[in-house]
């Protein structure tokens, strides 16, 4: 063939445009079909993400509300725990001699529904609140060995857990091995109480009463009567 005709064969091809089916069906094949948003799918998606909100809000609100009952429950009903993990939970987010002092009144507290339980008769709970007394006497024990440098703290504490647990004893729940395990842990904390005592009663600081009372405490201590003892420092101590 010709140059001149191989150039005129050239020009021929250029003129010669694709058809618009074929055009349209290469663009489908090269970027994919896009998909057609119509107002419906708009306000449906407006419509769920809303549901979802809500049901998001309504799901917080039931939650909050079953840990709101919980706190009314007693060891042994069924949202119990969920008190506990509540307990946990502000624990946690104090320092550790406050720690120790949360702990020391949660045991108040346990002893206190166990004495609602006795006497609303509701045998079935009565187990599982006396092990959570004796669960939470243990960790006050090791509380006050690791807090002997807070005194009035933890000896108003535990002031106030031996006058519950003597309400609880009246209806007929005693648990002395929890006692004397409580009792045994006071005596280093009575130990320390003692000797600054006995400084100021050196400095004749004490007033005659207060030094009649130390002569008690020092007494209660000897006999292993730490919680005796306690009791009367805290008077010596006028609280």
């Amino acid at each position: 063939m010709q140059e001149k005709e191989i150039i005129s064969k050239l020009h021929e091809l250029k003129q010669i445009k694709p058809s618009t089916n074929w055009v349209v069906s290469l663009k489908k094949q090269l970027i994919g079909e896009q998909p057609k948003i119509s107002v419906f799918d708009v306000l449906s998606g407006m419509i769920f993400q809303r549901k979802l909100a809500y049901a998001t809000i309504s799901l917080v609100i039931m939650v909050v509300g079953v840990f709101g009952f919980a706190q009314y429950t007693v060891p042994g009903d069924l949202l119990f725990p969920m008190k506990k993990i509540t307990e946990q939970s502000q624990s946690a987010l104090l320092s550790l001699s406050d720690q120790s002092n949360y702990n020391l009144d949660i045991v108040n507290k346990r002893l206190g529904e166990l004495a609602i339980i006795i006497k609303e008769n509701k045998t079935n709970n009565i187990a599982p609140a006396v092990q959570e007394v004796k669960d939470g006497i243990a960790q006050a024990v090791k509380d006050i060995s690791n807090s002997t440098n807070d005194f009035t703290n933890i000896a108003t504490r535990v002031q106030k857990i031996q006058q519950t647990k003597r309400e609880v004893e009246t209806l007929g729940v005693i648990m002395l091995q929890e006692s004397n395990n409580l009792n045994d842990a006071l005596a280093s904390l009575v130990e320390n109480e003692i000797k600054v005592l006995s400084q100021l009663s050196d400095s004749e600081t004490l007033t005659l009463e207060q030094e009649i009372r130390l002569v008690e405490v020092k007494a209660h201590y000897k006999k292993g009567e730490y919680m005796a003892a306690l009791e009367k420092i805290l008077l010596i101590n006028g609280q």
